[in-house]
């Protein structure tokens, strides 16, 4: 999803798609289950490419403690150009058999050194299966999940804009979607900041990019912990999404990333597995006390490419 060229990645995310149904096939989620679409009473509109997270409101504070909804936009509400009719969202589409995917981004966050709080909310975007993207919450993600049934988590590398991760997102996601049919499974594209500062200069560009996402493992981190209790999770972070993801792990054994420190995640036993697919970390960062030392402690596997 790197860029330009989302299909570069795609038989690297079918890696995670069978970490994914791994999961889904594990004796706990063995049942005839099947995921449960958002229902959403606004308007709806066509064409999400034209969509912009500019549109929003740059609103950063905290709801009640918690990471709740965007402040000032209400769930339910898709954006796009007006179609000629409007109907309902449908209740019962092919999203209730598995269709449809989300995005999670916390590219409005920007970074620790920016000023932003670190509990900025999270922005939730149900994609359903006709491609229309409506703005959504954490509350209706984690609704649209059946017991035990897995969460795949995708986090791109460095350089892709948000057109590119919603255009990108909906092309690998309609090449899993055959794998994906065979057992239920949320498929999440966590985006972050990650196609700014463009300086022309490519080494200051990757150093700059290279913390930001690190930072951004704290947000990720947050995400994991929004998912219910009694889901497992695979993660695949691909070039700087690596980084990001393993952040995000050692921060969920009670690391320090960046200044920020959590303690251990209480959902800390929840089966975890990894996808690494061109890593921009060290060797040696996930050894035992370097950078991201604590990162395998909670995870069942890793695969790295």
């Amino acid at each position: 999803m790197e860029a330009k060229h989302p299909k570069r990645l795609a038989v690297l995310f079918a890696l995670l798609a069978a970490v994914c149904l791994s999961s889904a096939r594990s004796p706990a989620c063995a049942q005839d289950v099947f995921l449960r679409a958002p229902e959403f009473d606004g308007p709806q509109f066509d064409s999400p490419a034209d969509f912009s997270e500019a549109d929003l409101p740059e609103t950063y504070a905290p709801d009640d403690g918690e990471y709740g909804d965007i402040p000032g936009d209400s769930p339910g509400t898709v954006f796009g150009p007006q179609p000629q009719t409007q109907t309902a969202a449908p209740s019962s589409s092919p999203a209730a058999a598995g269709g449809g995917y989300w995005i999670v981004s916390s590219r409005h966050c920007g970074s620790r050194h920016d000023g932003r709080p670190l509990n900025c909310p999270l922005r939730f975007y149900y994609v359903s299966p006709d491609r229309r993207i409506h703005i959504s919450s954490r509350e209706l993600f984690a609704g649209s999940m059946p017991p035990g049934s897995p969460a795949c988590v995708l986090v791109h590398g460095r350089f892709p804009s948000w057109e590119s991760i919603v255009m990108g997102s909906s092309e690998v996601y309609q090449w899993l979607s055959p794998e994906m049919s065979a057992a239920p499974a949320a498929v999440v594209f966590f985006t972050w900041p990650s196609d700014k500062p463009n300086t022309m200069m490519l080494p200051l560009d990757f150093a700059i990019l290279g913390r930001r996402s690190e930072y951004h493992g704290s947000h990720l981190a947050r995400f994991l912990s929004m998912i219910p209790p009694g889901h497992p999770v695979s993660l695949m972070g691909h070039s700087h999404g690596a980084r990001t993801v393993s952040a995000a792990l050692h921060l969920r054994d009670g690391g320090e990333v960046d200044g920020v420190r959590f303690g251990r995640a209480p959902d800390f036993d929840r089966r975890v597995r990894v996808v690494f697919a061109a890593a921009a970390i060290d060797n040696d960062w996930l050894n035992p006390g370097q950078r991201f030392g604590l990162a395998l402690s909670g995870t069942e596997y890793l695969v790295n490419m």
